[in-house]
């Protein structure tokens, strides 16, 4: 796994920004991913990525923010393969942390891709035998 110093844009498939202290999924920031993995990045996540959901300066800016703050920046090679950077300005009057969290999630291996299409590929072919059998029941 290549260190954070040595990672170029063609080493990210996406990047995440959004508040500290919360989940990654989308409801407190923004997933933007490179459009030059928008393919792997799709097959991924399990649809499509849209270009809309794509922007290599903003990919660009967030993988320099964390390169720029390498020191403070944490890893995760066991879960999904991505670099993390917890900016915090303060905390909320609950005691929280409150602050900007950037994530740059890297490219997955050609090993991981092919897996992902042979799971994609057996997904498909259940939903098929399940929509065949759902037609002949209804005695289509």
């Amino acid at each position: 796994m290549k260190a954070l110093m040595d990672l170029t844009l063609d080493d990210v498939a996406s990047v995440y920004v959004g508040r500290v202290n919360r989940c990654c999924c989308g409801c407190s920031g923004k997933h933007t991913y490179n459009p030059q993995h928008r393919e792997v990045s799709s097959l991924q996540r399990g649809y499509e990525v849209s270009m809309e959901e794509c922007n290599t300066a903003t990919v660009k800016r967030v993988l320099m923010k964390l390169r720029r703050n390498s020191t403070l920046a944490s890893s995760d090679f066991q879960y999904g393969e991505y670099y993390t950077l917890d900016v915090v300005t303060g905390e909320d009057r609950y005691g929280e942390k409150t602050g900007r969290m950037y994530t740059v999630y890297l490219l997955p291996t050609s090993e991981a891709i092919a897996e992902m299409k042979v799971r994609r590929v057996g997904r498909m072919a259940v939903a098929k035998a399940a929509a065949a059998e759902a037609l002949q029941g209804a005695g289509i």
